[in-house]
């Protein structure tokens, strides 16, 4: 996956996180000692492998207060991948708060990430290239 030069990728303390509603394995993206989003993946189940939606491959990123889908634009599509960029909020504040996201799945490997970051910090040509670039494979040991 292409990420801007200045972003410092650094583990989260701890093996788990909480990504929507299920752990996960994440990273934070640093800039100038600053933290301006994460990169997370998750495992899913599928009711029916061959009509997968990503409604239901993503489920756990819809809650009470945020919504990792909203506005969903798919821009990737294979017949068992798919890239889309979205645009996060939530309203713990009590207000509207919006983060530029992408999510990426893989049936064959039942996995997906999701990236987060806070938005107006990339173009959306840098989002999409981003986007495109990502590739989910099987973890190197």
């Amino acid at each position: 996956m292409v990420i801007p030069e200045e972003w410092t990728l650094i583990p989260y303390d701890g093996i788990n996180r909480i990504f929507g509603m299920t752990p996960c394995y994440a990273v934070d993206i640093i800039v100038n000692e600053n933290n301006i989003g994460s990169i997370s993946n998750s495992v899913f189940q599928l009711n029916d492998i061959n009509q997968p939606s990503y409604q239901e491959i993503y489920c756990y990123l819809r809650e009470n207060h945020r919504d990792f889908l909203n506005e969903y634009n798919e821009i990737n599509k294979a017949d068992k991948t798919s890239t889309a960029i979205t645009r996060p909020f939530n309203d713990f504040s009590g207000e509207d708060e919006f983060d530029t996201g992408i999510v990426s799945y893989d049936i064959n490997l039942m996995k997906y990430i999701g990236i987060s970051f806070d938005e107006d910090i990339l173009t959306e040509e840098q989002i999409q290239t981003m986007a495109e670039s990502i590739k989910l494979s099987e973890a190197e040991n």
